[in-house]
């Protein structure tokens, strides 16, 4: 149960990653921004697999 909990968790992070992107890409929010909170969820889903 709580290793589904763990995949779903990781998958949501992959989609806020997703949606980061796109946000840049449209222009609704700033590089900087964005590669500080990409990299937040890369150590977020590196603690999620660990």
């Amino acid at each position: 149960m709580f290793k589904k909990f763990l995949q779903i968790s990781r998958g949501s992070c992959g989609e806020v990653r997703s949606m980061l992107y796109l946000a840049r890409d449209l222009k609704y929010i700033d590089e900087i921004k964005v590669n500080g909170l990409l990299s937040d969820c890369m150590v977020l889903s590196k603690g999620i697999m660990s």
